[in-house]
């Protein structure tokens, strides 16, 4: 017995929630990315995507100048074996992307991608 909550709520702009307002961001695929609250590494809000279902996918993504490192923490519910987050970048996958959730990879640019 007891009385329970769960705190939810969607924020402004994806580009906030990913701690990036100033960068251009374009989503797709069958299921919709949000801000959310519930759900997080730091405590104040992350993206989040909508559900998929077999063979589908939904995608993120945004294009950055410059050179330096890129790093964000990723968390995955999915199929084992079947269901994957791939990052990418300049539409080659990246070696090693397929990390277990939670995890933070480091991507070094030397110059804009996407």
């Amino acid at each position: 017995a007891g009385l329970y909550s769960l705190k939810y709520s969607t924020i402004g702009s994806l580009g906030d929630a990913v701690d990036a307002p100033t960068l251009s961001w374009t989503t797709g695929g069958s299921a919709n990315w949000f801000g959310q609250t519930a759900t997080t590494h730091d405590g104040a809000d992350a993206a989040q995507s909508g559900d998929i279902a077999d063979s589908q996918q939904t995608w993120m993504q945004t294009t950055v100048a410059g050179p330096g490192t890129l790093t964000f923490w990723w968390k995955v519910s999915s199929e084992g074996g079947y269901d994957f987050l791939r990052f990418y970048r300049d539409g080659a996958e990246q070696t090693g992307s397929r990390r277990p959730s939670p995890s933070r990879p480091a991507v070094t640019r030397s110059n804009g991608h996407s």
